[in-house]
């Protein structure tokens, strides 16, 4: 019945016209996550994505910009203003639609409520809905738009909650099934309130696990849907930018992460046919002024991120990259220690998920802001009891997903085929299946993110007081004032 519901409550919604012409073009960003200034290689930056979308709109007379989620979280910005200066910096640079991603999510939802009262993006979720006046008052299922004489409707596939949003930060949300939502609502869409074309804005992610709806099964499922624009996955792919005939599979693109790229498709209605194509944001669009409506309101939160970015607390002697060993085996270790701290009894050994480190670390002197950038959320170490079994359970699953960080007492041997591994030793002896282990971790971690939902009935002995960021900084003052140390060693290994 909800989902009934969210389908048909807005059939009497406006719709809202253009100026007629025989092209219409559709910006889309995802995964921008907070990187509002270019990164360490000049990559990136919204103040050229403003550049592309005023250009773009200079050019063409039709123009929608939307983004595809996760538009927060990956900067200081987000740490310290919690989404109020991205949400204000979309609506300043004219985005049409935007999306929720996980992210938004990473604060109680009561945070979220405060940042969207104010908003004046268009917000759409089709199979999301919600338990809060505010909330339910700023999301549509979907919108129509009409483009000489074509109605082309936009309609978003949010990503299931469970094992990936910690359970009390949205408790305001409810989650209607993905694939059976976005069938009904493009049926709707086309055969009720004959839109011409539909556009499904995602975040699920291009190819997640045999378990969860993605963008690929979206895609050979609904055979309603025309486009599809994805995120969550940080993937990089556009179709044929060739032009091709809308109507048979739906075409698919995501513009990779960190505002990196932009992608831009563009449709010809009198033809149906459609091309994309990615831009890369770099210094080529620095050519164009800098907008100052956004310098200016960018202004009074400047400080307080310049003033953790300089408070600087030890150095890194080279770039502690993330998909490399180092940071995650500092990381795994200091969790491991302050367990030890927490703990009344020995703690046995450490884990942390590889998706919680969002930034490397860069050579040179390390700030307070670079270890909040570098582990943003609001997480605690944690300290849990867990059976021998579900510790094997645990290193079967990380694993079969490539390995994740562990501390230094831990050496796991992976099976090359992703099937699990050959051993795994803890202070040099293997898995006990009877014994009950002290595991340290963080709280996202040990009540099932990120699919560690084994570990979800086990109880929490001990926890932190502080956030993991403010732990790290004063771990790093305490032991590595001078530079950090650490093992280059692949502990979970092939």
């Amino acid at each position: 019945m909800k989902l009934l519901k969210t389908i048909f409550f807005a059939a009497a919604m406006a719709v809202s016209p253009l100026i007629a012409a025989e092209e219409l073009v559709i910006l889309h960003t995802n995964d921008t996550h907070s990187v509002i200034m270019p990164n360490s290689k000049g990559i990136g930056g919204w103040f050229r994505h403003k550049a592309i979308i005023d250009s773009v709109r200079a050019a063409n007379k039709n123009v929608i910009v939307v983004d595809a989620g996760d538009a927060v979280q990956g900067s200081v910005y987000y740490n310290l203003y919690h989404g109020e200066v991205e949400y204000k910096l979309k609506e300043m640079m004219g985005y049409d639609y935007a999306i929720l991603g996980n992210h938004d999510f990473d604060y109680k939802d009561s945070v979220l409520v405060q940042m969207l009262e104010d908003s004046r993006l268009k917000w759409l979720s089709s199979n999301y809905f919600f338990k809060n006046e505010v909330l339910a008052s700023k999301f549509a299922p979907y919108d129509i738009r009409e483009v000489e004489g074509k109605r082309i409707a936009f309609m978003a596939i949010n990503i299931e909650p469970d094992g990936l949003i910690i359970d009390e930060n949205c408790k305001m949300v409810g989650y209607l099934d993905a694939t059976k939502t976005a069938q009904l609502t493009s049926q709707y869409l086309k055969e009720c309130l004959r839109a011409d074309i539909v556009v499904a804005l995602t975040h699920i992610g291009h190819k997640e696990s045999k378990n969860s709806t993605d963008d690929y099964r979206l895609r050979d499922n609904c055979p309603y849907i025309d486009i599809i624009i994805g995120g969550h996955s940080h993937h990089e792919e556009t179709p044929d930018e060739e032009w091709q005939k809308l109507g048979e599979k739906a075409l698919y693109a995501q513009a990779y992460k960190y505002g990196f790229k932009m992608g831009q498709f563009t449709i010809d209605l009198d033809k149906m046919k459609v091309k994309h194509h990615l831009y890369t944001v770099d210094s080529r669009y620095d050519k164009y002024p800098k907008d100052e409506a956004m310098a200016e309101l960018l202004r009074p939160y400047e400080h307080g991120v310049d003033s953790v970015m300089h408070l600087y607390i030890s150095n890194v002697r080279k770039n502690m990259e993330i998909e490399e060993p180092e940071l995650g085996n500092f990381l795994a270790d200091f969790i491991y220690y302050r367990a030890q701290q927490l703990s009344d009894k020995k703690v046995d050994f450490a884990i942390l998920n590889k998706g919680s480190i969002r930034q490397p670390w860069i050579a040179g002197k390390l700030s307070e802001g670079d270890v909040m950038v570098a582990q943003p959320f609001c997480n605690f170490v944690t300290v849990q009891e867990v059976s021998g079994d579900s510790i094997a359970s645990c290193f079967a699953f990380m694993s079969q997903n490539g390995g994740q960080c562990v501390s230094k007492n831990v050496d796991v041997k992976m099976n090359a085929d992703n099937s699990g591994y050959e051993y795994v030793k803890i202070d040099g002896k293997r898995i006990d299946p009877n014994k009950t282990y002290r595991l340290a971790t963080i709280n996202y971690v040990a009540t099932g993110g990120d699919k560690f939902t084994m570990l979800k009935a086990f109880p929490i002995v001990a926890r932190s007081e502080n956030f993991v960021d403010r732990d790290i900084i004063n771990y790093i003052k305490e032991n590595y004032p001078k530079e950090i140390k650490t093992s280059s060693k692949q502990r979970m290994h092939y």
